[in-house]
């Protein structure tokens, strides 16, 4: 019997949001940069980001940065 090993990685996902575009960053599960991307802020634009995440592994976490208009914290 023949066994089949499947192998995945644990993705993490960090996104820069903007008015009209987001930018994606993947890493991987010792934080390696695997990518950078950038989308249209549109229904589309966001099955393309989770979509294109998805590529590189299983996702695990997304990080999205939240605009603070300039207010501290």
């Amino acid at each position: 019997m023949a066994l089949t090993i499947v192998e995945t990685r644990a993705i993490t996902g960090g996104v820069d949001t903007h008015a009209d575009t987001h930018v994606a960053a993947a890493l991987d599960p010792v934080g390696g940069l695997l990518g950078v991307r950038e989308f249209p802020a549109s229904a589309a634009g966001y099955s393309g980001l989770l979509g294109w995440l998805g590529g590189f592994g299983t996702v695990c976490l997304v990080g999205i940065e939240v605009a603070t208009r300039g207010r501290t914290w």
